[in-house]
């Protein structure tokens, strides 16, 4: 009965001298916690926002090249219809001068 009774106090010592090894790991961990929240908190904050902004000026810059594609479209429409006004004008003076 002895003997079991200094294995339980040898294995109490053990388990005693394990969790004080464990008290400052337990003590990093809770810091590091401390700074994931901090990490997270400035990637939600400072990231988001300026991911927020480029999408942002993305869609910007796409409407702008969307207004600028329909104005050279238009003008592309009014140098067709010169052009062809001039193509016939041509072909109206040749006719006059051949015949």
């Amino acid at each position: 009965m002895e003997e079991l009774l200094k294995q339980i106090l040898a294995r109490l010592d053990n388990l005693n001298n394990d969790v004080k090894d464990l008290k400052p790991l337990v003590g990093q961990v809770k810091t590091l916690q401390e700074q994931v929240t901090r990490i997270e908190t400035r990637i939600e904050n400072d990231v988001s926002d300026k991911v927020r902004v480029l999408y942002d000026g993305y869609a910007l810059r796409g409407d702008q090249v969307e207004r600028l594609r329909e104005h050279l479209d238009e003008r592309l429409d009014v140098i067709q219809t010169d052009l062809s006004y001039v193509v016939g004008k041509v072909a109206h003076t040749r006719e006059t001068f051949c015949s």
